[in-house]
C-alpha cells in the first residue's frame, strides 16, 4: 500500500474521493491539514473547505493553522449570532437575530455597523483569524464581521465551517466562489449521513402553521396599501426565469433542487404577491387538518401531492417555486414587511422539497412523538437519504476527503454517502490507551443494558465497576450511558443502594441534563475538580449535547466507560421508513445497519474523551455484546490493534487488576516522554 501522504497527493493532483479512520487525535488532523496545505500550491488547490462538527473545533482547526505557519487568507464561517456586535440584538436568540439583521439592514438608519461596512468597500481581512480575532479586528474598526467574512469569501483559501451551517446555508454562500477543478472538501464524517438527513428534514406542527396563517395575514393587509409599481416589479420578476433573477441564488440550499427548475418561469397562477400568498395560505390549512388526525400515518412524496392536487385544489408544480418566491416578496417588499416570517419560510421550504424531491422523501404524520399519553402531533417531511443532498455539493469540488473515527466496514459508509473512493486507508494511534470488554461482575452475573435494564444485579454490577475505578483511576472518568431514562434509573437506584455516597468518598460526581446550560456547567466543573486534584465521575448520554463537547474537557479524562449498546429508538417510524429505504435500495439488512450505527456512536463517545496526544486512558465496553462478531468486528483498526484476546470477557475483579498495570506502565511512559 501506498504511503498516506502519496494517496493524499495523488488525490489532489488527479481528484476524486478518499477516506481516512483514524483516531481524532489533535496531531493526526494537523498532520493531514498541514499535509493538504503543503500540496495546496503544487495541485494548483484555489480553495480548501474544512467541514467540522461545532464551532469548538472549528477555532481549534484554525489554531493549528497557525501553528504551521499557514500564509494565506484563512476563516470561519458563522451563522450572524456567532459574530453579531450589535448587543441590542446578539443576547436573542438564533431566529430572532436573523430577523432582526435584516430589518435593521434595510432600515434608513439600522445598524452602524453594517452602514460602516457598506461605506469601506476597500476594507479587506488578512492570514489566519478565529471568530474572536475576526471580531476583534471589525469591533475596532466599526464594521460588522459577518458581512465584512462574506466579502472575502472569494479571497479566501482555506474556509472551516461546522455541518449544520454548511448543509444548511453554508454551501449555498459558497457556491458562487468555487471552481470545481480547483476546490478541495475536506469533512469530518462521523455519523455524516445522519447529520445530513435532519439538517434536509423538516417538521412542522399545529403552532407553527397557525403562526404562519398570521404571517400571511399581516402580510396581506400591508400589500392592500402598497405602492402598484412595487407589485408590478414583483410580477416582472417572477415572469423571469430563477437564474436571470440573482435574489435566488441564496434562497434553498443545494438539496434537490433540479438545474433545470432555474431556467423556468414562475407560474401564472402565483406571479402576483396576493395570489401566492392565497396559494400557501391553502397548504397551510390543508397540513393542519392533517395534523387534527388521531392516528400516525405515513406517506410517499407523490401521495402526498396528490392529497394536496385533490383536497386543497393545490398544483405540484406551483409548489415547487415556494420558497423562491417567498424570497424574492421579501427582496423586493424588504422596507414595508414584517421581520418575523420565520414559520412562513419554513412552511416554503417545506412545499419546495417535497415538490422538487418527492424521490427518497417520506412524510410522517405522529400524534404522540414524545409519548403515548402526550398529544403534540408533528408533521415530518423526511429525508431517507443523504445523498441527495451531497452528491450535488461533491460534483462542486474536485477532490473529496472523508476523515473519520470508524468506517468499518468501508462498503456500508460508502454506501450511505454515495462515494466511490480511490483509496481508503487507516491511521494508527500514538496515545497510550487499553481497550477492555466486561462481559460479567464480581459475581459471574452476565451485564448488559438490554432486557437486563431492570435487573438490579445487573445495575448493581456496573455501580460496584464504577466505584472500584473511582479508587483506582486517579483524575476523572467519563461514563456514557445510552438515555436519559436509563441515566435516571441507574442513578435512582443507586441513591437508594447507597452506592452514590461511597463514590463521593472517592470523585465528585456531574450528571449531563436536558438543558444545554446546566451541562455546560457541569462540563466545567468536572474540569475544574479534576484540575484541582479532587477527581470527578461526568455521566454523559451517548446521542446528547457532551458527547460533541467532552473533547474539550478530555486532557482530564483517564477512563472512559459506556454502559449499553447505543441503538437508535428501533420503534421510530422515521427510523423504521430508513431501514426499509436503505434495505431496497443498498441492500443492506436492518440489523447490519443498526450495529454499524451502534458501534459507530459507540467508537466516536470512545474518541471524544481521548483526543489529547499526551493522555494515556483506559476504553472500557460494559456490556456482553461488545464480544460478539457483529458488534466486535465493527470496531475500528486503531482499537482492535490494541485488544488483546486477554481483555475481552472480563470480569469486575480482573478488567480492575488489568487496569492497574497498565496505569503504571502508562504513567512511566508519560514520564519518560
Amino acid at each position: 500500500m501506498e504511503p498516506i501522504s502519496e494517496q493524499i497527493k495523488k488525490l489532489l493532483e488527479e481528484g476524486g474521493q478518499g477516506i481516512i479512520e483514524m483516531h481524532p487525535e489533535r496531531h493526526n488532523l494537523s498532520s493531514l491539514i498541514s499535509l493538504i496545505t503543503l500540496y495546496k500550491k503544487s495541485a494548483q488547490i484555489s480553495k480548501i473547505i474544512i467541514c467540522t462538527k461545532n464551532i469548538e473545533e472549528v477555532d481549534e482547526i484554525l489554531k493549528r493553522l497557525k501553528q504551521i505557519n499557514f500564509d494565506g487568507l484563512a476563516f470561519g464561517i458563522l451563522h450572524k449570532k456567532g459574530l453579531c456586535l450589535n448587543n441590542e440584538v446578539n443576547s436573542k436568540e438564533r431566529i430572532e437575530v436573523e430577523s432582526e439583521c435584516l430589518e435593521l439592514c434595510n432600515a434608513s438608519q439600522g445598524c452602524s455597523y453594517y452602514e460602516n461596512f457598506k461605506e469601506k468597500p476597500n476594507f479587506f481581512i488578512n492570514g489566519v483569524l478565529t471568530s474572536k480575532e475576526l471580531k476583534d479586528i471589525c469591533e475596532l474598526a466599526g464594521i460588522c464581521p459577518y458581512f465584512l467574512q462574506r466579502r472575502a469569501l472569494s479571497q479566501a483559501e482555506v474556509i472551516v465551517c461546522t455541518h449544520q451551517y454548511f448543509f444548511q446555508s453554508g454551501f449555498s454562500d459558497l457556491k458562487s466562489t468555487l471552481n470545481q477543478k480547483n476546490a478541495i472538501l475536506f469533512l469530518d464524517s462521523h455519523n455524516l449521513d445522519s447529520t445530513i438527513l435532519d439538517e434536509c428534514s423538516i417538521n412542522l406542527n399545529l403552532n407553527l402553521l397557525s403562526e404562519s396563517l398570521g404571517n400571511i395575514k399581516a402580510i396581506l393587509q400591508i400589500l392592500e396599501t402598497t405602492d402598484q409599481n412595487l407589485k408590478q416589479n414583483y410580477y416582472n420578476a417572477m415572469k423571469n426565469n430563477l437564474k436571470s433573477a440573482n435574489f435566488f441564488e441564496r434562497s434553498l440550499m443545494a438539496i434537490s433542487v433540479p438545474d433545470s427548475l432555474m431556467e423556468r418561469t414562475v407560474p401564472g397562477q402565483i406571479r402576483k404577491p396576493e395570489y401566492f400568498l392565497g396559494f400557501i395560505k391553502r397548504v397551510a390549512v390543508h397540513l393542519r387538518k392533517l395534523l387534527r388526525s388521531k392516528e400516525p400515518k405515513i406517506y410517499s412524496g407523490s401521495r402526498m401531492l396528490y392529497d394536496l392536487k385533490v383536497n386543497a385544489l393545490i398544483e405540484p408544480d406551483c409548489l415547487k417555486f415556494a420558497i423562491f418566491s417567498l424570497h424574492a416578496l421579501f427582496t423586493l417588499f424588504s422596507d414595508i414587511l414584517p421581520k418575523e416570517y420565520y414559520p412562513l419560510q419554513l412552511l416554503c421550504r417545506f412545499c419546495t422539497i417535497l415538490a422538487n424531491s418527492s424521490e427518497g422523501f417520506i412524510i410522517v404524520f405522529e400524534p404522540h412523538p414524545e409519548s403515548q399519553n402526550i398529544y403534540s402531533p408533528v408533521l415530518q417531511l423526511t429525508c431517507l437519504d443523504a445523498t441527495f443532498c451531497l452528491s450535488p455539493i461533491l460534483s462542486s469540488f474536485s477532490s473529496s476527503l472523508f476523515v473519520t473515527a470508524t468506517c468499518t466496514p468501508p462498503e456500508i459508509f460508502s454506501k450511505l454517502l454515495g462515494l466511490s473512493p480511490s483509496f481508503k486507508t487507516e491511521l494508527s494511534c500514538s496515545s497510550i490507551y487499553c481497550p477492555l470488554m466486561l462481559t460479567k461482575g464480581s459475581d459471574q452475573l452476565a451485564v448488559s443494558a438490554k432486557e437486563e435494564k431492570s435487573d438490579e444485579g445487573v445495575i448493581r454490577n456496573y455501580g460496584d465497576l464504577l466505584l472500584e475505578l473511582a479508587d483506582t483511576i486517579p483524575d476523572g472518568i467519563i461514563c456514557f450511558v445510552t438515555g436519559y431514562k436509563y441515566l435516571e434509573d441507574i442513578v435512582l437506584k443507586w441513591n437508594e443502594t447507597g452506592l452514590l455516597y461511597r463514590l463521593l468518598d472517592h470523585k465528585l460526581v456531574f450528571f449531563e441534563s436536558r438543558d444545554v446550560r446546566e451541562t455546560q456547567i457541569a462540563l466545567y466543573n468536572f474540569k475544574l475538580a479534576c484540575s484541582s486534584g479532587r477527581g470527578a465521575v461526568l455521566f454523559c448520554v451517548t446521542n446528547g449535547y457532551a458527547v460533541d463537547a467532552v473533547s474539550i474537557f478530555s486532557a482530564w479524562c483517564k477512563c472512559v466507560v459506556i454502559f449499553g449498546v447505543p441503538y437508535q429508538d428501533v420503534l421510530s417510524r422515521v427510523l423504521k421508513a430508513r431501514l426499509t429505504y436503505i434495505k431496497e435500495k443498498y441492500s443492506i439488512e436492518e440489523s447490519e445497519m443498526l450495529n454499524f450505527d451502534s458501534m459507530r456512536q459507540t467508537v466516536y463517545c470512545m474518541s471524544q474523551a481521548l483526543r489529547p496526544n499526551n493522555n494515556y486512558a483506559l476504553q472500557i465496553f460494559a456490556d456482553k455484546r461488545y464480544v460478539y462478531s457483529q458488534k466486535k468486528d465493527k470496531l475500528p483498526k486503531w482499537i482492535q490493534e490494541k485488544l488483546k484476546p486477554n481483555f475481552s470477557s472480563l470480569s469486575t475483579d480482573a478488567l480492575i487488576n488489568i487496569s492497574r498495570q497498565f496505569l503504571r506502565t502508562a504513567a512511566n511512559k508519560i514520564n519518560l516522554r
